[in-house]
């Protein structure tokens, strides 16, 4: 993506309008539907913001998981740019990684991928077994799967 003045970004399934305000601060705020970005390097500053983000939210998902009763933790959680995929689990060190680009999809797209790469770390193979494991964790996992594999957009 290119972030730029009068540019947008797709953040957590909203569209925000880019005003830069360069204070030499690597610093973005949201007011109203504007992300206001303090320092003339946007793009560096917005992927910043939100991969910061996206690491806070999901770190929110797996704990409320695990106060689900989910009966394993992770051993780590990695953030890259993948775009074959929108997570992996490293087995057997137990490690989970998301793709950046999750950041533009809405908040439940996310949890369904995160329960998706947990059910891993007890299932590494996608059978019945881990589907059940999956949708006992977010019952409308299988609609939020059909709703991110078409990126994420309502029909």
């Amino acid at each position: 993506a290119h972030y730029e003045d009068g540019g947008y970004v797709d953040f957590f399934g909203t569209r925000y309008a880019i005003k830069v305000r360069d204070m030499g601060r690597r610093l973005c705020v949201i007011h109203g539907k504007t992300l206001v970005v303090y320092h003339h390097d946007v793009t560096m500053t917005v992927e910043a913001y939100l991969r910061q983000a996206l690491r806070d939210y999901l770190e929110e998902a797996i704990e409320a998981f695990m106060q689900a009763g989910f009966p394993q933790a992770p051993s780590g959680l990695w953030i890259s740019k993948m775009t074959s995929r929108f997570g992996s689990c490293k087995l057997p060190e137990g490690r989970l990684h998301f793709s950046f680009y999750l950041c533009h999809f809405e908040k439940e797209d996310i949890r369904a991928v995160v329960i998706h790469e947990l059910c891993h770390l007890l299932e590494p193979s996608h059978n019945a077994h881990f589907y059940a494991l999956v949708e006992q964790y977010m019952p409308t996992y299988r609609q939020v799967e059909k709703h991110l594999k078409q990126g994420g957009l309502t029909a």
